[in-house]
């Protein structure tokens, strides 16, 4: 799971849906734990910043200083889920860097189209999203200019992590209703 921005109650119900419905075996001390079956684990791959920032190196820490100061996160800090749940720093360039496909192209497309903020290239028209009729009948069209940075980086972060690390991406507006243990192996 990716988020962006202050960790909330959207994220929290994610983890808390994982928690509930997936069998952890979190009721098992170490000395109990099979290393034979594998377990669930969730990453939430935080994005610190803008993709087009420059990268912070006390990041990870103030990272971590930020989710123990948040009463939506610090509960998934307890060393219970420290096998379970991880959160991960999200750096743009290191992840598009450490991908062999992108690695040697996304620096030279990527002013293109990763870093617009929202400015729309000369040759291409707003986006038309409707039109609105006036009360003397007359017909205006509606248009818009939009940032597309966030989608654009939350597609690339679903490719990205998918293809380094295999699993299943997941939003963070999903919530899990059953353990998906019987999926594996498939």
């Amino acid at each position: 799971m990716f988020w962006t921005g202050p960790f909330t109650d959207k994220p929290y119900l994610a983890l808390l849906s994982f928690l509930y419905t997936q069998n952890l075996g979190l009721h098992l001390d170490d000395e109990h734990v099979d290393p034979n079956v594998c377990r669930p684990k969730f990453w939430l791959w935080i994005n610190p910043g803008p993709a087009a920032s420059v990268p912070n190196p006390n990041a990870m820490r103030d990272m971590f200083e930020q989710l123990k100061s948040n009463p939506w996160a610090s509960p998934f800090l307890h060393p219970r889920f420290k096998d379970v749940i991880h959160f991960k720093l999200w750096n743009t360039t290191e992840q598009l860097d450490s991908t062999p496909e992108l690695k040697d192209d996304w620096r030279r497309l990527g002013s293109r189209f990763l870093f617009s903020e929202g400015h729309a290239p000369k040759d291409a028209p707003d986006k038309k999203v409707g039109s609105d009729v006036s009360l003397d009948g007359k017909t205006t069209e509606t248009h818009v200019t939009y940032n597309k940075m966030p989608v654009i980086l939350s597609d690339l972060v679903r490719f990205v992590l998918c293809h380094r690390f295999g699993g299943v991406y997941l939003d963070v507006d999903m919530l899990l209703l059953r353990d998906w243990e019987e999926l594996w192996n498939y």
